[in-house]
């Protein structure tokens, strides 16, 4: 699995895939290196997902979870992992990977009442069994 957070001051992690039915639920880490806080906070519009039968999975069929909160956003403080749960709901009964995820965040970096920017994380080759 490959991992862009679209940011310097952000790594990201693939932690695991777990599917049951059809929703699939991946878990990142988001590590904070910029030695400062940063607030993120999910786009709802702008995510999609591909799989290995040709499907699209536009922005409607997605959740997030960030660090456990059951809130799409949160402060990461530096070097702290913090766990992004994104839910896919509705996906395809043959699938087997996910080829490519773009999912947009908007981020505040040291000042949280300046305007956010939009950024975009890019995975690619999720592979996922179900149970």
């Amino acid at each position: 699995v490959r991992c862009d957070s679209g940011n310097f001051d952000i790594e990201m992690t693939y932690k695991r895939t777990v599917v049951r039915g059809n929703e699939a639920m991946i878990d990142f880490t988001l590590t904070n290196i910029s030695g400062k806080e940063i607030k993120i906070d999910m786009d709802d519009e702008r995510n999609r997902a591909y799989d290995d039968e040709g499907n699209c999975y536009p922005s409607h069929h997605f959740k997030f979870d960030v660090a456990n909160t059951g809130s799409k956003g949160c402060i990461l403080p530096p070097d702290t992992p913090v766990k992004l749960r994104c839910i896919i709901k509705d996906i395809d009964e043959y699938a087997t990977v996910f080829t490519r995820m773009e999912l947009s965040y908007f981020m505040n970096c040291y000042n949280y009442f300046t305007t956010a920017a939009l950024q975009k994380m890019s995975i690619k080759n999720i592979e996922f069994t179900r149970d």
